[in-house]
């Protein structure tokens, strides 16, 4: 059983690293992109905001199983090691994708940190058809080496060094390693009991949420490949907000509805059925 979660687990997730952003629905590339090597360093005393994709596959192949293995969830619990003054955060409120899901994360924040390469505990739960549980990614017997998340800080003006995974390797010790880092997007904050009914939706979808104060905010529908079908305003107003929104005309199928207000962002996977 440790050898099947161990292959599966192996299938989700190459390298990661988080937070707010907005989902390429176009993407194919199962688990995250782009790995750790392709991340920009983030540069001390600079802006840093990186964009990585999710898409979770609703099942997997394994060898030695003769059937594909379903996945129900994954679950981002919490990331450790991030460089100080670096956040992350999801497009998902509770950080789960379903199996068929495509999301984002985001790193985002600055930092004032050592130079140096930081090696991040990716903190997951896993939910199959045959296995599930709470892991931390890189010490899964065998493919441990799969799960080395890196984030790189580099002196002002400075170069980018290469990733090291060496037996030698330095990796450095956040000094915020302490300190609690499963932070959220801005809206998280602004828009709490945000949910959406019915589910599947017939000819109405309902959106409610709570505002933390009087806001404008713009929000659209996609479909599976990234077109807008749908799209309008609200001025919410500090408290319990209603939306009703005619959905009559969409077809039947897999949705994206997006919330924004300027750089930050909630989206939530909808279905429609007739």
């Amino acid at each position: 059983m440790k050898k099947l979660f161990t292959l599966l687990t192996a299938t989700f997730f190459g390298v990661a690293s988080f937070a707010q952003c907005t989902p390429d629905f176009t993407n194919t590339t199962t688990g995250l992109t782009p790995s750790s090597d392709m991340l920009a360093c983030a540069e001390q005393g600079v802006a840093y905001n990186q964009t990585i994709q999710i898409y979770a596959p609703a099942s997997v192949t394994v060898p030695g199983i003769p059937i594909p293995i379903t996945i129900t969830s994954v679950r981002v619990d919490s990331i450790a090691n991030l460089p100080c003054g670096l956040q992350y955060g999801f497009d998902q409120l509770d950080h789960t994708y379903i199996g068929g899901d495509k999301g984002c994360m985001q790193l985002s924040g600055t930092t004032s940190d050592a130079v140096g390469q930081y090696k991040l505990k990716v903190y997951v739960t896993l939910v199959t058809s045959l296995v599930s549980g709470s892991y931390e990614a890189s010490t899964i017997p065998g493919i441990g080496a799969a799960f080395n998340v890196f984030v790189r800080v580099k002196a002002a003006g400075g170069t980018c060094a290469a990733i090291d995974t060496s037996a030698g390797a330095v990796n450095k010790i956040s000094t915020c390693s302490n300190k609690d880092y499963t932070n959220v997007p801005t809206l998280e904050n602004e828009l709490v009991k945000f949910n959406v009914t019915p589910m599947p939706a017939n000819d109405n979808l309902n959106i409610t949420f709570s505002a933390s104060e009087n806001n404008s905010y713009n929000y659209t529908i996609s479909n599976m490949v990234g077109a807008t079908v749908y799209t309008n305003s609200v001025d919410a107003v500090a408290g319990e907000n209603k939306l009703s929104v005619d959905v009559s005309n969409l077809t039947n199928g897999v949705y994206f509805l997006n919330i924004n207000r300027g750089d930050a962002s909630l989206t939530k996977k909808i279905i429609i059925s007739h």
